[in-house]
Order: structure tokens, then C-alpha cells, then sequence
């Protein structure tokens, strides 16, 4: 359980890391959550700014995180 309890751990971390790095670049979106242990979900990035927040997330979490989007929310991403 040990294994487990760490992943969540290291999740919450990185919405709250991702969370800073949006608002210090001022990138708006209306949420960042975990979904569970191993998805995060950025809901409605301005559109504007999709491509600049797909350039910071592969600078920064391309190597932990992958990129998709959120099943049945077009406004959506995940990441896994």
C-alpha cells in the first residue's frame, strides 16, 4: 500500500506544482484537479493559450505525464 499512497502523493504534488506554473505564467483555466492517483484533469485552458500550456507541460512533465484528452469534454485535458 505503501507504493500506492506514494503515487497519490506525487500526484497532488504535481497539481499543485502545474496549479503554480499555470498562474505565474497567467494561463487561464476554470480547474486543476486530480482525478486519481494517476490522472490530473486542466478544464478550460482559454483557447488562446493551448498552445503555450502544451509547451509548458512537455518542457516540465513530458517525461512523468502524458497528454490526452478528457473523455467526453472537448474543453478538457488529462493527463495520465
Amino acid at each position: 500500500m505503501q507504493v500506492q499512497e506514494a503515487i497519490a502523493q506525487e500526484t497532488d504534488t504535481t497539481v499543485d506544482r502545474l496549479t503554480t506554473l499555470l498562474r505565474s505564467k497567467n494561463i487561464h483555466y476554470d480547474e486543476v484537479r486530480r482525478v486519481d492517483d494517476t490522472h490530473i484533469l486542466v478544464r478550460n485552458i482559454d483557447p488562446a493559450q493551448v498552445s503555450q500550456f502544451r509547451d509548458i507541460f512537455s518542457a516540465q512533465y513530458s517525461n512523468v505525464w502524458d497528454m490526452a484528452p478528457a473523455a467526453g469534454d472537448p474543453s478538457a485535458t488529462r493527463s495520465l
